[in-house]
């Protein structure tokens, strides 16, 4: 068919498409593809949002023609394609346990068994079912997930062996977890680095704070004046004695024009000594791996690019392609490598590891580990035995690598794991159960759980001190606890 009758087709007004649409549903099959990928931080790319808006029409146009049924298999093709962006979403819920599962499912169906009854907008029960996937699946990653346990903040503060550095009354959103904490050599000045909901935010944003710094000696803490850049990537960069950051800025919409990114170098009282743009890096999503090194700043992007600058980012003194382009979600090094963890869905799995290995020297890949279905999130090295310890993400098990990537054993929590530290010397791990809302420790030799505490929900990241102390992000606020503060739990 050609386009000149495609539009002749679109232009019969009463007699063809236009006013003889169930606008109704195009509008639901719309937003449960459209919201689906954003969940599955794919932003859309512009040209796209039109295309899937047109697609949608047509294909609840009450004439039937082969232009309609053409665009209803495409929309089936992007149903299926939206639904691999939210897999590692039910991950999550199984890995929560059965009370997630009943919420969703019962908050699912029900729009479904009420537009069956009620005709609503002539819109039919699987329509339903969309408004309440999407519903309560943004419910249950907000308020059920994200939002803390009030009574485990309330206990924590009773708690004489545990200390808020940041309480989330004070600087924190009830949407807002820390993403990175990030300390100084001494171990005095703790950076913290936020994340914004839906990667909104402008230069206007006001009330957004994207990063805190802490000093745990003075019992202090202040907003770093970041201007609403949101940080995607945090180092401490011991030569110039400041944090070093990717930041990036999203404009008013997700079109990739209104994206920049910038390397920035934050002082110890939240100041910005030099932020300079990225040009050469065409787009960060999530994570951006960063290293300071002796030559300069090691980056790794999303596109599987290793880039070197000197520390003035006036040049790019190395750059090389080292993979398959997939979304980072955490990175950790050690011994001059670069240990990668990617977030991937089913069909981005056959394209791409989950888990892998770089040389920052040489700028090659070491190895990769295809374990994971959807990819690894949680990551930290056992640096005594050159182990890793990670994650499939959103599950309840640590996998144990080599330092070859290859695969020692597992240990299962049964919770969802969202962030791990280790200390290597007094042979303890530490794993935050996200959606539980507990801290757990284990002997890192047996593998065995030796003691937990609560912490709130939506524990994202953890540092141990050298002193053994334990500094945990969650959504109560940043935390210090004492080794003593864990509860022994020989039933688990």
């Amino acid at each position: 068919m050609r386009l000149s009758s495609i539009l002749r087709y679109v232009a019969r007004g009463n007699r063809g498409i236009a006013g003889r649409i169930y606008a109704g549903r195009a509008l639901v099959e719309w937003g449960f593809v459209f919201v689906n990928n954003l969940f599955g931080s794919i932003s859309l790319p512009w040209p796209f949002d039109p295309l899937l808006v047109l697609v949608c029409l047509l294909r609840n146009a009450v004439r039937r023609n082969p232009l309609v049924t053409v665009c209803s298999a495409l929309y089936l093709v992007l149903v299926l394609y939206s639904l691999d962006q939210m897999s590692h979403w039910f991950v999550l819920l199984y890995n929560s346990g059965a009370a997630y599962i009943a919420v969703y499912l019962v908050f699912a169906i029900a729009p479904g068994l009420f537009v069956w009854r009620t005709r609503l907008l002539r819109l039919r029960w699987y329509h339903g079912i969309m408004l309440g996937m999407v519903g309560t699946m943004s419910v249950e990653s907000t308020l059920l997930v994200r939002a803390p346990s009030l009574s485990a903040c309330q206990q924590m503060k009773a708690n004489p062996h545990v200390r808020f550095l940041v309480d989330r009354n004070d600087f924190q959103d009830w949407y807002t977890i820390p993403r990175f904490l990030v300390m100084d050599p001494e171990e005095r000045t703790v950076f913290i680095g936020y994340r914004y909901p839906l990667h909104f935010s402008s230069e206007r944003g006001g009330g957004n704070r994207g990063m805190i710094v802490a000093d745990r000696k003075a019992h202090s803490a202040k907003v770093a004046d970041l201007a609403s850049w949101e940080p995607i990537g945090m180092a401490f960069d011991a030569q110039r004695d400041s944090l070093v950051a990717v930041l990036v800025l999203h404009g008013p919409t997700l079109v990739p024009d209104s994206y920049h990114a910038c390397l920035a170098w934050i002082g110890r009282q939240g100041e910005v000594l030099q932020r300079v743009p990225l040009e050469d890096i065409d787009r960060f999503d999530y994570y951006c791996a960063i290293v300071p090194r002796g030559e300069g700043i090691v980056l790794l992007d999303e596109r599987a690019t290793l880039h070197l600058y000197d520390r003035d980012v006036k040049r790019l003194l190395r750059k090389k392609w080292v993979g398959e382009p997939a979304p980072l979600t955490n990175s950790s090094t050690s011994n001059g490598r670069l240990f990668v963890c990617y977030g991937t869905t089913l069909i981005h799995h056959v394209f791409a590891a989950g888990f892998a290995a770089f040389d920052l020297s040489e700028f090659t890949k070491l190895a990769e580990s295809r374990r994971f279905l959807f990819g690894t999130y949680a990551i930290s090295v056992d640096t005594a035995k050159k182990h890793v310890y990670t994650n499939s993400q959103w599950s309840g098990s640590l996998s144990v690598f080599d330092e070859n990537l290859v695969h020692i054993r597992s240990i299962e929590l049964g919770n969802v794991v969202r962030a791990i530290a280790l200390d290597s010397t007094r042979r303890r791990g530490y794993a935050s159960l996200y959606t539980k809302g507990e801290l757990v420790q284990f002997d890192m030799d047996s593998g065995s759980v030796t003691g937990s505490i609560r912490i709130g929900k939506g524990g994202r990241s953890l540092y141990v001190t050298r002193d053994g102390e334990v500094v945990a992000g969650t959504g109560c606020g940043v935390i210090e606890i004492r080794p003593e503060a864990f509860v022994s739990d020989v039933k688990r």
